[in-house]
């Protein structure tokens, strides 16, 4: 999210979405900024800005069937609304 000409995306449970319109939420000095090229799926669940909280980079990414069965609730809420706000552009792959 730090240049303005490319897109700010951001991975979660398995999608990556295009969040660009949404800049000031997740661009510089927004208040999801720290989600910006992240998997934030753990993190928006728990409803955590900690940044310990987000997946490393060598972290498998997180999904409905990779987390505490408690998160469950929290992943379909916040899927129906980035879905209903934002493009999905990809795919989220574990290297």
């Amino acid at each position: 999210g730090q240049d303005a000409s490319k897109p700010i995306l951001l991975g979660f449970n398995g999608h990556v979405y295009d969040v660009t319109t949404g800049k000031g939420f997740y661009g510089p000095g927004g208040a999801y900024s720290l989600f910006a090229g992240h998997d934030c799926t753990r993190s928006l669940a728990l409803g955590s800005l900690d940044p310990n909280d987000l997946p490393g980079e060598t972290d498998p990414f997180q999904t409905t069937s990779t987390v505490d069965a408690e998160l469950v609730a929290g992943i379909e809420s916040w899927e129906k609304r980035l879905k209903a706000k934002y493009p999905v552009v990809g795919q989220l792959v574990n290297v």
